[in-house]
């Protein structure tokens, strides 16, 4: 979809690539692998400035390189004395109403997490369990369901609940987050600068993490891997569970399973944790309660879903082409806005995959061409439009043919035998 002819965008970093797969220390806080990161954000992480105004753009090479070696002979010394600055905190619209806030470090307190993510998320990647789908690489809220579409058909489970963890970022226990993750690392240092990052400017902080950093989703994951997936999974129970970062969904027989079910998640989050579920302080109908998605469409992720004919079918929830709208009204803030709004529109119907049948494909044209005026960008041609809705329902076709369960055995290396060794070992 062409919408800017004369834009070039920036060259991609040469030299020294992001060190990955790695619990090296000093391989992470090298200041080549720092300034590798600085590309990488620069290019393609939030642009947003932390709270002393600097973005990225701001600063020239040399003085990049200089800040980054005295960083990282800073990190070299003694990695338990570094301090992150303060954070600036930023209100954002989520798609369902309310708000998240998220939490915005300077530019240099970014590469820093990033550096650790990066070098992390291999050695993370192998310990969690087939349930999990967010905050993973080649992964997406899309495998969640074609993976719940595939449980339908095998099980004949058709009664769903879902539930959030209630502000998970916020209310987790700092120093059980960071001890979570400090058990899959084994260098000191490694560990020590992980508890840096996550207590942020306040060393003594005892609850919560910056939602936004480039560790945190990583930490919350590996967090409810052992405080609810393990214990639900290998307690005794066997729903068909799946969570995806805070969203934990399941799939029952019948309305008191999928009750019961909710109580034991409820009950694993509390003893474990401490943490609590949104239908305990909530009380909108679609969290916490079952529904039979063979009588009555249910809301999850984005989507709203039903049973036709035995098969998940997905529409848009409502209020999705509300937040598009938004989304690209906000391009206009950024560099480069129409390439912006490029990626977001093209990003946007990837991820709607399921809901663009070749029936509808005229009408979500003249909706986004629609957008496209009251947003005041350059309109689409309608082939493109066309063309990129085609393309994004097939690759969703194509995960509900391949089945989730086969394509994650390939993917994760026979993560379900591991989840049996997992079990054998807390018996």
């Amino acid at each position: 979809m062409p919408y800017a002819t004369n834009f070039r965008p920036r060259q991609a970093p040469r030299g020294h690539t992001v060190a990955r797969g790695t619990q090296d220390f000093g391989q992470i806080i090298a200041a080549d692998n720092l300034l590798a990161v600085w590309r990488l954000l620069s290019q393609e992480g939030g642009q947003a400035p932390g709270p002393d105004g600097i973005h990225y753009s701001d600063l020239g090479l040399s003085e990049v390189c200089q800040i980054l070696r005295q960083l990282s002979c800073v990190l070299r010394s003694d990695p338990s004395q570094y301090l992150p600055g303060v954070a600036r905190l930023v209100r954002i619209p989520k798609g369902s109403g309310g708000f998240r806030t998220l939490s915005l470090r300077s530019v240099f307190d970014r590469v820093v997490a990033k550096a650790v993510q990066a070098a992390l998320q291999d050695s993370l990647e192998r310990v969690y369990l087939p349930c999990s789908f967010g905050f993973r690489r080649q992964l997406s809220r899309l495998d969640l369901l074609a993976h719940l579409a595939a449980e339908i058909r095998r099980t004949g489970r058709t009664v769903l609940t879902q539930d959030d963890v209630t502000t998970a970022f916020d209310s987790v226990h700092t120093d059980l987050v960071t001890a979570d993750l400090q058990q899959h690392v084994q260098d000191q240092r490694l560990r020590q600068l992980i508890r840096a990052i996550l207590h942020g400017d306040n060393p003594t902080q005892t609850v919560g993490i910056d939602q936004g950093g480039a560790l945190s989703p990583d930490a919350l994951n590996i967090h409810l891997h052992h405080r609810l997936d393990t214990l639900l999974l290998h307690g005794g129970a066997n729903p068909v569970y799946v969570r995806y970062a805070d969203n934990v969904a399941w799939l029952t027989k019948t309305i008191t399973e999928g009750r019961d079910t909710h109580q034991r998640i409820q009950e694993l989050l509390l003893e474990s944790c401490s943490l609590r579920l949104k239908s305990t302080q909530n009380n909108e109908g679609r969290y916490g309660t079952p529904v039979d998605l063979a009588k009555t469409p249910a809301n999850l992720l984005g989507f709203q879903v039903r049973l036709r004919q035995g098969e998940l079918h997905c529409n848009l929830e409502e209020g999705a082409w509300r937040e598009l709208q938004e989304t690209l009204d906000e391009c206009h803030n950024e560099p480069y806005s129409t390439l912006r709004a490029q990626q977001v529109l093209q990003g946007w119907i990837q991820a709607h995959g399921p809901v663009f049948r070749a029936a509808g494909r005229q009408h979500y044209c003249r909706q986004f061409i629609s957008i496209l005026r009251r947003t005041r960008f350059p309109e689409v041609q309608e082939h493109c439009l066309i063309s990129s809705m085609t393309r994004a329902h097939n690759e969703w076709l194509q995960r509900l043919s391949q089945g989730n369960h086969q394509r994650g055995a390939r993917r994760h290396g026979g993560l379900a035998a591991r989840t049996q060794g997992h079990r054998m070992i807390s018996q």
